[in-house]
């Protein structure tokens, strides 16, 4: 019984990283389609991560700048996780964060 536990436990660890590969690439396809609020997560985390002028990422290894699309963080304080958009507009007023524009239309 253990051993079907943590096969199943294996087995959805791996789709998971599957799951949060495939929404990184479909947020890098379309960046410029994504809503505004997301869009200025993705350039918070791009400006924050130590390692996103780099392929890898230092701590996970994942490629960059993919990893910087995806859901969670490397678990590094590198950066936010995401966050819908009330708590996105909440922590933008609490923290002085500004960005010029309404859209970005290049990704990073």
């Amino acid at each position: 019984m253990l051993l079907f536990e943590i096969r199943m436990n294996g087995i959805r660890s791996g789709l998971n990283k599957v799951y949060q590969v495939f929404i990184a690439y479909v947020r890098y396809v379309f960046f410029p389609l994504l809503p505004v609020y997301v869009q200025e997560q993705i350039v918070k985390r791009h400006i924050d991560a130590k390692c996103s002028h780099l392929k890898r990422c230092q701590s996970c290894g994942c490629k960059m700048p993919f990893k910087l699309y995806a859901e969670g963080s490397c678990g590094e304080d590198c950066y936010l996780e995401f966050m819908n958009e009330v708590d996105w507009l909440i922590y933008k007023k609490n923290n002085n964060v500004t960005f010029k524009g309404k859209r970005f239309r290049k990704r990073f």
